[in-house]
């Protein structure tokens, strides 16, 4: 199996292919949440295959991972704040928070209510946001359309293509292959790792 995948800056990548193909996999390698036997990951020119998942976050990278993965407990703004937990700059964080509610409207209207009693386009655009609230360089997507209308899958990756124009680098993992030649600026076909 070899598997080679080089981003651009401030560009959006699909990774597309069947289920096992290893699409999640790579993305788990990437934020380091899985280990590589072998090979090599950068970047921005640094290794970062042998560091550990808080220190590639550190160095810019958010994970929204498939099925959301929220803190379902906790409410809409305490999630957010679970994503800034490595920003220490009180204003930088209030900028972001205005931000990320001028993106979604419905989480700042939510921003009390417990994130598991959301709609699944909520949770979803909650996801997204939480992944935004560590300002990422990089920010990797696992099959945001997953489980929601055809309505909410348009208005989710209408968002990701804002991001990808606010000048962040994109990889998204999608097995809506449609959508994802759609929206973006270059395409991967993965098939049993390669």
């Amino acid at each position: 199996e070899e598997l080679n995948l080089e981003l651009k800056k401030k560009s959006l990548e699909a990774v597309i292919g069947p289920n096992g193909a290893g699409k999640t996999t790579l993305l788990r390698a990437i934020s380091g949440l899985e280990e590589i036997d072998r090979g090599k990951i950068y970047l921005f020119g640094e290794r970062i295959d042998e560091l550990d998942g808080y220190q590639i976050a550190k160095r810019g990278v958010a994970h929204c991972p498939e099925r959301r993965k929220l803190f379902y407990d906790m409410t809409v703004k305490e999630n957010l704040d679970m994503g800034a937990y490595t920003l220490k700059d009180k204003d930088k964080l209030n900028e972001l928070i205005d931000f990320i509610y001028d993106l979604f409207p419905r989480l700042k209207e939510r921003r009390k209510q417990r994130a598991g009693t959301l709609s699944g386009g909520e949770q979803q655009a909650l996801a997204v946001a939480r992944a935004l609230m560590s300002k990422p360089k990089l920010i990797l997507f696992d099959e945001p359309s997953l489980g929601l209308a055809p309505k909410l899958i348009n208005d989710i990756f209408n968002k990701i293509k804002l991001l990808r124009d606010e000048g962040m680098t994109v990889l998204l993992v999608e097995q809506n292959a449609n959508i994802a030649l759609k929206i973006s600026d270059r395409t991967y076909v993965i098939e049993k790792g390669e």
